[in-house]
């Protein structure tokens, strides 16, 4: 039957069909990839040299590779790949206080790259409730820590270390280690004790600004 056994041409146009949908974006790429399968296909019944059962295995083979394929696009369309998607330093509207609880216990659960994430907010969001720098929306991590070291020049490489980290981590899904998670928590916890312009932290908790 032609649709448990579709011939080249079928497979060709599911394909086709398949890649037109618009959930799919770089279309320079897949239609690279649909000429790819279109040779392969082809090749396939050449390859088959006119014989019953050489056609019969070529039709097969590109029905599986349709199947494949149309398979894995739907897993795609299903789990895409965050790109801008995740939030931002600034875009979560919790507390400082409650960002730093949920990285402490990201970090406890043996989650070091969420602990990174929500101990990066915290300080961001830490730095607004403290009036140091404002919470306009759309800027990016690196605009954002950068205000927060003018505030802390003494800190200003370990924070844009910071700002890199955030991003590898959340936008580049690169894994981060407990260490690092506890050194951004450490920064976090200086700042908030620190005045801006200080040497280093005062006693007590710093009083905003």
């Amino acid at each position: 039957m032609s649709g448990l056994d579709p011939s080249p041409d079928q497979a060709r146009e599911w394909v086709t069909r398949e890649l037109a949908r618009p959930e799919y974006p770089h279309p320079s790429l897949l239609d690279r990839f649909l000429s790819w399968l279109g040779d392969r296909l082809d090749g396939l019944v050449s390859a088959a040299g006119g014989s019953g059962v050489g056609v019969l295995v070529a039709v097969v083979v590109a029905g599986v590779l349709a199947v494949v394929l149309l398979a894995a696009l739907s897993r795609v369309r299903r789990d895409p790949v965050a790109t801008g998607g995740e939030a931002g330093v600034l875009d979560l509207p919790e507390t400082a206080d409650g960002l730093r609880r949920r990285a402490e216990l990201s970090l406890a659960d043996g989650r070091p790259g969420d602990a990174v994430a929500d101990a990066a907010r915290a300080l961001a969001r830490r730095c607004v409730e403290r009036g140091l720098i404002d919470d306009s929306p759309g800027r990016t991590t690196h605009e954002v820590y950068a205000e927060v070291a003018a505030r802390f020049t003494d800190r200003s490489s370990r924070l844009m270390g910071a700002a890199d980290l955030f991003d590898r981590v959340v936008y580049g899904r690169r894994a981060a280690g407990a260490d690092a998670a506890r050194d951004l928590l450490d920064l976090e916890d200086e700042l908030r004790r620190t005045r801006p312009g200080a040497a280093g932290p005062v006693d007590g908790l710093a009083v905003p600004r």
